[in-house]
Protein backbone atom coordinates (compact mmCIF):
# COMPACT_ATOMS: atom_id res chain seq x y z
CA UNK A 1 0.00 0.00 0.00
CA UNK A 2 1.36 3.22 -0.93
CA UNK A 3 0.62 6.34 0.89
CA UNK A 4 0.84 9.73 -0.94
CA UNK A 5 3.65 11.60 0.42
CA UNK A 6 0.99 14.92 -0.34
CA UNK A 7 -1.16 12.99 2.16
CA UNK A 8 1.45 12.56 4.77
CA UNK A 9 2.44 16.47 4.62
CA UNK A 10 -1.39 17.43 4.78
CA UNK A 11 -1.79 15.77 7.55
CA UNK A 12 1.65 17.11 9.44
CA UNK A 13 0.32 20.75 8.69
CA UNK A 14 -2.87 20.37 9.30
CA UNK A 15 -2.27 18.65 12.60
CA UNK A 16 0.41 20.48 13.68
CA UNK A 17 -1.68 23.89 13.46
CA UNK A 18 -5.03 22.24 14.90
CA UNK A 19 -2.91 21.29 18.02
CA UNK A 20 -1.02 24.22 18.18
CA UNK A 21 2.50 22.15 18.26
CA UNK A 22 4.46 20.14 16.40
CA UNK A 23 3.79 16.84 15.83
CA UNK A 24 7.36 15.98 16.85
CA UNK A 25 7.29 17.27 20.52
CA UNK A 26 3.87 14.46 20.90
CA UNK A 27 3.95 11.60 23.31
CA UNK A 28 1.56 9.79 21.60
CA UNK A 29 1.94 7.87 18.80
CA UNK A 30 0.65 8.46 15.08
CA UNK A 31 -2.00 5.56 14.12
CA UNK A 32 -2.72 3.97 10.47
CA UNK A 33 -6.19 2.16 9.85
CA UNK A 34 -6.34 0.63 6.63
CA UNK A 35 -9.80 0.49 5.53
CA UNK A 36 -11.18 -0.63 2.00
CA UNK A 37 -10.32 2.45 -0.23
CA UNK A 38 -6.57 3.31 1.62
CA UNK A 39 -6.23 4.40 5.02
CA UNK A 40 -6.88 6.75 7.81
CA UNK A 41 -4.34 8.64 9.54
CA UNK A 42 -4.99 9.89 12.84
CA UNK A 43 -3.45 11.38 16.55
CA UNK A 44 -4.91 12.05 19.85
CA UNK A 45 -3.21 14.47 21.87
CA UNK A 46 -4.86 15.08 25.46
CA UNK A 47 -8.84 16.07 24.42
CA UNK A 48 -8.47 16.82 20.88
CA UNK A 49 -7.60 14.29 18.27
CA UNK A 50 -7.38 14.28 13.97
CA UNK A 51 -8.67 11.97 11.49
CA UNK A 52 -7.66 12.28 7.86
CA UNK A 53 -8.90 9.58 5.31
CA UNK A 54 -6.31 8.79 2.38
CA UNK A 55 -6.91 7.28 -1.08
CA UNK A 56 -4.03 4.98 -1.42
CA UNK A 57 -2.57 2.98 -4.24
CA UNK A 58 -2.31 -0.39 -4.11
CA UNK A 59 1.25 -2.55 -3.93
CA UNK A 60 1.68 -6.11 -4.22
CA UNK A 61 -1.25 -6.24 -1.31
CA UNK A 62 -3.38 -4.06 0.50
CA UNK A 63 -2.48 -3.64 4.51
CA UNK A 64 -5.05 -5.35 6.17
CA UNK A 65 -4.17 -4.22 9.68
CA UNK A 66 -3.39 -1.38 11.51
CA UNK A 67 -0.10 0.22 13.06
CA UNK A 68 1.42 2.30 15.14
CA UNK A 69 4.39 4.84 14.33
CA UNK A 70 5.91 6.88 16.96
CA UNK A 71 5.81 10.99 15.85
CA UNK A 72 9.62 10.90 15.56
CA UNK A 73 9.37 8.11 12.42
CA UNK A 74 6.46 10.04 11.14
CA UNK A 75 8.64 13.44 10.73
CA UNK A 76 11.22 11.10 8.75
CA UNK A 77 8.44 10.03 6.92
CA UNK A 78 6.90 13.58 6.30
CA UNK A 79 10.52 14.75 4.37
CA UNK A 80 10.01 11.91 2.06
CA UNK A 81 10.45 12.86 -1.62
CA UNK A 82 8.01 9.89 -2.81
CA UNK A 83 5.13 8.07 -1.49
CA UNK A 84 5.67 6.15 1.08
CA UNK A 85 5.38 2.15 1.09
CA UNK A 86 3.87 -0.30 3.89
CA UNK A 87 4.07 -3.76 3.29
CA UNK A 88 3.43 -6.69 5.52
CA UNK A 89 6.89 -8.99 6.16
CA UNK A 90 5.27 -11.61 7.69
CA UNK A 91 2.89 -12.71 10.21
CA UNK A 92 3.78 -13.38 14.31
CA UNK A 93 1.98 -15.13 17.26
CA UNK A 94 1.72 -11.15 18.27
CA UNK A 95 0.36 -10.07 15.43
CA UNK A 96 2.37 -8.64 11.93
CA UNK A 97 5.96 -7.54 10.86
CA UNK A 98 5.86 -4.28 8.17
CA UNK A 99 8.14 -3.11 6.36
CA UNK A 100 8.45 0.68 5.60
CA UNK A 101 10.15 2.40 2.46
CA UNK A 102 10.65 5.77 1.32
CA UNK A 103 12.54 8.09 -0.11
CA UNK A 104 15.04 10.75 0.56
CA UNK A 105 16.63 12.24 -2.26
CA UNK A 106 18.08 9.18 -4.24
CA UNK A 107 18.38 7.05 -1.05
CA UNK A 108 15.73 4.39 -0.78
CA UNK A 109 15.11 3.87 2.98
CA UNK A 110 12.81 1.62 4.41
CA UNK A 111 12.63 0.07 8.24
CA UNK A 112 10.41 -2.95 9.62
CA UNK A 113 8.11 -2.31 12.56
CA UNK A 114 5.63 -4.68 14.70
CA UNK A 115 2.03 -4.06 14.21
CA UNK A 116 0.74 -1.98 17.97
CA UNK A 117 -2.64 -1.10 18.14
CA UNK A 118 -3.21 2.59 16.99
CA UNK A 119 -4.16 5.21 19.55
CA UNK A 120 -8.23 5.64 19.66
CA UNK A 121 -9.88 8.54 17.36
CA UNK A 122 -12.04 10.99 20.07
CA UNK A 123 -15.24 11.41 19.46
CA UNK A 124 -15.77 8.86 16.94
CA UNK A 125 -19.18 7.67 17.79
CA UNK A 126 -20.56 10.89 17.38
CA UNK A 127 -23.27 11.55 14.93
CA UNK A 128 -22.36 14.17 12.74
CA UNK A 129 -25.09 17.08 10.66
CA UNK A 130 -24.24 19.26 8.08
CA UNK A 131 -24.15 22.82 8.14
CA UNK A 132 -23.72 26.01 6.18
CA UNK A 133 -20.87 26.13 3.47
CA UNK A 134 -20.04 29.29 5.17
CA UNK A 135 -19.18 27.48 8.09
CA UNK A 136 -15.43 27.26 7.25
CA UNK A 137 -15.09 30.63 5.98
CA UNK A 138 -16.63 32.26 8.51
CA UNK A 139 -15.23 30.70 11.26
CA UNK A 140 -11.57 31.64 9.87
CA UNK A 141 -12.99 35.05 10.50
CA UNK A 142 -14.16 34.51 13.66
CA UNK A 143 -10.45 33.54 14.79
CA UNK A 144 -9.02 36.39 13.75
CA UNK A 145 -11.27 38.55 16.24
CA UNK A 146 -10.91 35.95 18.97
CA UNK A 147 -7.94 36.91 21.45
CA UNK A 148 -5.58 33.92 21.65
CA UNK A 149 -3.71 34.74 25.08
CA UNK A 150 -6.57 36.38 27.36
CA UNK A 151 -7.48 34.99 30.77
CA UNK A 152 -10.95 37.50 30.75
CA UNK A 153 -14.35 36.08 30.03
CA UNK A 154 -13.53 33.29 27.12
CA UNK A 155 -12.14 35.86 24.89
CA UNK A 156 -10.06 33.15 23.14
CA UNK A 157 -13.32 30.90 22.60
CA UNK A 158 -15.89 30.93 19.22
CA UNK A 159 -19.38 31.00 20.71
CA UNK A 160 -21.66 28.55 18.03
CA UNK A 161 -25.19 29.09 19.39
CA UNK A 162 -27.60 26.65 18.60
CA UNK A 163 -30.60 28.59 19.96
CA UNK A 164 -30.45 31.38 17.33
CA UNK A 165 -28.18 30.01 14.59
CA UNK A 166 -24.85 32.17 15.20
CA UNK A 167 -21.37 32.10 15.25
CA UNK A 168 -19.23 34.79 17.63
CA UNK A 169 -16.31 36.23 18.89
CA UNK A 170 -14.40 38.75 20.33
CA UNK A 171 -11.53 40.30 22.34
CA UNK A 172 -13.18 42.63 24.37
CA UNK A 173 -12.90 45.48 21.73
CA UNK A 174 -14.78 44.45 18.58
CA UNK A 175 -17.16 41.63 18.36
CA UNK A 176 -17.99 40.20 15.24
CA UNK A 177 -21.29 37.72 14.70
CA UNK A 178 -22.57 35.50 11.89
CA UNK A 179 -25.72 34.36 11.24
CA UNK A 180 -27.77 32.10 9.32
CA UNK A 181 -26.79 28.47 10.73
CA UNK A 182 -28.63 25.62 11.80
CA UNK A 183 -26.58 23.68 14.27
CA UNK A 184 -28.01 20.47 15.13
CA UNK A 185 -27.87 21.54 19.07
CA UNK A 186 -30.35 23.51 19.55
CA UNK A 187 -31.26 24.47 22.92
CA UNK A 188 -27.59 25.59 24.52
CA UNK A 189 -24.58 27.53 23.10
CA UNK A 190 -21.23 25.91 23.22
CA UNK A 191 -17.54 27.40 23.33
CA UNK A 192 -14.38 25.90 21.89
CA UNK A 193 -11.11 27.15 21.63
CA UNK A 194 -9.76 29.03 18.41
CA UNK A 195 -7.25 27.15 16.95
CA UNK A 196 -4.51 28.44 14.14
CA UNK A 197 -5.86 25.29 11.80
CA UNK A 198 -9.17 27.66 11.26
CA UNK A 199 -7.43 30.56 9.76
CA UNK A 200 -5.52 28.35 7.24
CA UNK A 201 -6.33 29.27 3.85
CA UNK A 202 -6.09 25.35 2.69
CA UNK A 203 -8.67 24.24 5.48
CA UNK A 204 -10.99 26.85 4.62
CA UNK A 205 -11.06 25.97 0.89
CA UNK A 206 -12.85 22.54 2.29
CA UNK A 207 -16.50 22.16 2.05
CA UNK A 208 -18.97 19.95 2.99
CA UNK A 209 -19.17 20.78 6.61
CA UNK A 210 -20.70 18.69 9.31
CA UNK A 211 -20.88 19.25 13.43
CA UNK A 212 -21.75 17.29 15.90
CA UNK A 213 -21.54 17.57 20.10
CA UNK A 214 -21.52 15.08 22.92
CA UNK A 215 -20.54 14.35 26.12
CA UNK A 216 -18.74 17.76 26.52
CA UNK A 217 -16.92 17.15 22.82
CA UNK A 218 -17.54 18.68 19.42
CA UNK A 219 -16.20 17.31 16.47
CA UNK A 220 -16.00 19.36 13.33
CA UNK A 221 -15.90 17.09 9.70
CA UNK A 222 -14.98 18.39 6.24
CA UNK A 223 -14.17 15.95 3.60
CA UNK A 224 -11.79 13.51 4.77
CA UNK A 225 -10.74 15.45 7.86
CA UNK A 226 -12.27 15.08 11.16
CA UNK A 227 -11.10 17.22 14.12
CA UNK A 228 -12.42 16.55 17.49
CA UNK A 229 -11.90 19.16 20.38
CA UNK A 230 -13.43 19.85 24.08
CA UNK A 231 -16.49 21.95 24.60
CA UNK A 232 -15.07 25.11 27.14
CA UNK A 233 -17.98 24.04 29.57
CA UNK A 234 -17.10 26.45 32.37
CA UNK A 235 -16.53 29.02 30.08
CA UNK A 236 -17.94 32.58 30.28
CA UNK A 237 -18.69 34.44 26.87
CA UNK A 238 -20.09 38.00 27.00
CA UNK A 239 -23.24 38.91 26.54
CA UNK A 240 -23.84 39.56 22.53
CA UNK A 241 -27.32 40.97 22.66
CA UNK A 242 -26.16 43.06 25.22
CA UNK A 243 -22.88 44.61 23.52
CA UNK A 244 -24.33 44.53 20.19
CA UNK A 245 -25.98 48.41 19.93
CA UNK A 246 -29.69 48.85 18.51
CA UNK A 247 -29.86 50.07 14.77
CA UNK A 248 -32.75 52.23 15.20
CA UNK A 249 -31.02 53.79 18.42
CA UNK A 250 -28.10 55.31 15.68
CA UNK A 251 -27.49 59.07 14.54
CA UNK A 252 -25.57 58.18 11.37
CA UNK A 253 -26.02 55.56 8.96
CA UNK A 254 -23.94 55.22 5.44
CA UNK A 255 -24.78 53.08 2.77
CA UNK A 256 -21.55 52.00 1.59
CA UNK A 257 -21.24 51.00 -2.40
CA UNK A 258 -19.35 47.61 -3.07
CA UNK A 259 -17.04 49.14 -5.60
CA UNK A 260 -16.05 51.55 -2.46
CA UNK A 261 -15.25 49.30 0.01
CA UNK A 262 -13.38 47.17 -2.51
CA UNK A 263 -11.61 50.35 -2.87
CA UNK A 264 -11.19 51.32 0.57
CA UNK A 265 -9.72 47.60 1.46
CA UNK A 266 -7.33 48.48 -1.55
CA UNK A 267 -6.03 51.92 0.18
CA UNK A 268 -6.36 51.44 3.87
CA UNK A 269 -2.71 50.72 4.18
CA UNK A 270 -1.35 53.79 1.85
CA UNK A 271 -2.95 56.03 3.85
CA UNK A 272 -1.24 58.54 5.88
CA UNK A 273 -0.29 57.19 9.47
CA UNK A 274 0.20 53.43 8.61
CA UNK A 275 3.45 52.98 10.66
CA UNK A 276 2.00 54.98 13.56
CA UNK A 277 1.24 52.94 16.69
CA UNK A 278 -2.65 52.74 15.94
CA UNK A 279 -2.68 53.15 12.54
CA UNK A 280 -5.49 56.06 12.94
CA UNK A 281 -7.83 57.09 10.75
CA UNK A 282 -10.34 59.87 10.74
CA UNK A 283 -13.59 59.02 9.60
CA UNK A 284 -15.60 61.43 7.99
CA UNK A 285 -19.11 62.13 7.74
CA UNK A 286 -20.28 65.61 6.56
CA UNK A 287 -22.71 65.07 3.55
CA UNK A 288 -20.31 62.76 1.82
CA UNK A 289 -18.61 59.49 3.11
CA UNK A 290 -14.54 59.72 3.36
CA UNK A 291 -11.75 58.51 5.53
CA UNK A 292 -8.71 60.62 6.24
CA UNK A 293 -5.37 59.19 6.91
CA UNK A 294 -2.80 61.56 8.46
CA UNK A 295 0.86 61.07 10.23
CA UNK A 296 1.73 62.06 13.85
CA UNK A 297 5.36 61.73 12.91
CA UNK A 298 6.18 64.97 11.87
CA UNK A 299 5.04 64.96 8.18
CA UNK A 300 2.21 67.51 7.42
CA UNK A 301 1.26 65.25 4.39
CA UNK A 302 -3.00 64.08 4.77
CA UNK A 303 -5.18 62.29 2.11
CA UNK A 304 -8.89 62.03 2.45
CA UNK A 305 -10.39 59.32 0.75
CA UNK A 306 -13.26 60.26 -0.46
CA UNK A 307 -16.16 56.96 -1.03
CA UNK A 308 -18.02 59.15 -3.35
CA UNK A 309 -20.24 56.44 -4.42
CA UNK A 310 -21.65 56.04 -0.88
CA UNK A 311 -24.50 57.53 0.93
CA UNK A 312 -24.13 59.37 4.31
CA UNK A 313 -27.46 60.03 6.27
CA UNK A 314 -27.10 61.69 9.31
CA UNK A 315 -25.56 65.41 11.08
CA UNK A 316 -22.12 66.04 10.49
CA UNK A 317 -19.60 63.90 12.38
CA UNK A 318 -16.08 63.09 12.62
CA UNK A 319 -14.74 59.81 14.53
CA UNK A 320 -11.25 57.99 14.98
CA UNK A 321 -10.50 54.67 14.41
CA UNK A 322 -7.93 52.17 14.01
CA UNK A 323 -8.02 51.33 10.21
CA UNK A 324 -7.37 47.07 10.53
CA UNK A 325 -11.16 47.81 11.84
CA UNK A 326 -12.28 48.85 8.30
CA UNK A 327 -10.37 47.18 6.79
CA UNK A 328 -12.09 43.96 8.84
CA UNK A 329 -15.38 45.43 7.89
CA UNK A 330 -14.86 45.67 4.45
CA UNK A 331 -13.29 41.56 4.39
CA UNK A 332 -16.61 40.43 5.60
CA UNK A 333 -18.76 42.14 3.30
CA UNK A 334 -20.80 44.16 5.21
CA UNK A 335 -22.32 47.02 3.37
CA UNK A 336 -24.20 49.21 6.02
CA UNK A 337 -22.73 51.55 9.35
CA UNK A 338 -24.42 52.71 11.71
CA UNK A 339 -23.08 55.36 14.18
CA UNK A 340 -23.89 56.29 17.54
CA UNK A 341 -21.63 59.60 18.15
CA UNK A 342 -18.16 60.84 18.35
CA UNK A 343 -16.84 58.08 20.60
CA UNK A 344 -19.47 55.55 20.85
CA UNK A 345 -19.64 51.83 18.98
CA UNK A 346 -19.53 51.78 15.17
CA UNK A 347 -21.47 49.02 14.23
CA UNK A 348 -21.10 47.58 10.18
CA UNK A 349 -23.71 44.89 9.59
CA UNK A 350 -23.98 42.56 6.26
CA UNK A 351 -26.77 40.12 4.65
CA UNK A 352 -25.33 37.46 7.67
CA UNK A 353 -23.25 39.46 9.62
CA UNK A 354 -22.46 41.85 11.82
CA UNK A 355 -19.40 43.75 13.22
CA UNK A 356 -19.13 46.16 16.23
CA UNK A 357 -15.70 47.74 17.39
CA UNK A 358 -14.91 51.22 19.96
CA UNK A 359 -13.38 54.36 18.11
CA UNK A 360 -9.90 56.02 19.20
CA UNK A 361 -11.18 58.30 21.90
CA UNK A 362 -9.18 61.70 22.38
CA UNK A 363 -8.10 61.18 19.10
CA UNK A 364 -6.76 64.48 17.37
CA UNK A 365 -10.04 64.93 14.77
CA UNK A 366 -8.68 68.05 13.05
CA UNK A 367 -8.01 68.39 8.76
CA UNK A 368 -6.30 70.59 7.32
CA UNK A 369 -7.59 71.06 4.38
CA UNK A 370 -4.37 73.17 2.48
CA UNK A 371 -2.57 70.25 3.35
CA UNK A 372 -4.47 67.48 2.21
CA UNK A 373 -5.06 65.56 -0.76
CA UNK A 374 -8.43 64.06 -2.22
CA UNK A 375 -8.38 60.97 -3.98
CA UNK A 376 -12.06 59.31 -4.78
CA UNK A 377 -12.61 55.47 -5.05
CA UNK A 378 -14.41 55.46 -8.01
CA UNK A 379 -10.99 56.47 -9.76
CA UNK A 380 -9.17 54.12 -7.73
CA UNK A 381 -8.96 50.21 -8.94
CA UNK A 382 -9.79 47.88 -5.79
CA UNK A 383 -7.91 45.04 -5.32
CA UNK A 384 -10.01 42.57 -7.15
CA UNK A 385 -10.04 44.60 -10.23
CA UNK A 386 -6.56 44.28 -10.21
CA UNK A 387 -6.30 40.51 -10.07
CA UNK A 388 -9.10 40.21 -12.54
CA UNK A 389 -6.64 41.98 -15.12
Amino acid sequence: MFIPKTAIQAFRKFTNAFLDRPIRKLASNIGIHANANGCTLQVSDAAKSVGYSVACKNGDERLAESVSISCDFFEELAQSTGDIEFGRVESTENGSRFIVRWQTGLAIRHAELDSREPPVLLGASIPLTNVDDRFLPCLANAVEVADEVSKRYALGCILLDGRDGTMAATNGSHLVVFDGFDFPWKSEAILFRKSRLFALKDFTKLNTVSCGVQDKTIVIASGPWRFTMPVEAEARFPSVAQVMPDRQRSTNRVQLDPGDRDALSSCLSQLPGNSDELQPVILDLNGHVAVVGKSNQGTTCTVCLELDRSLHLGPDLRTGTPRHNLAYMAKIGTDSLFLYGKEKPILACGPRSQYVWMPLLNQDLSVDLAQTQCVRTSTVASSKSRRAS
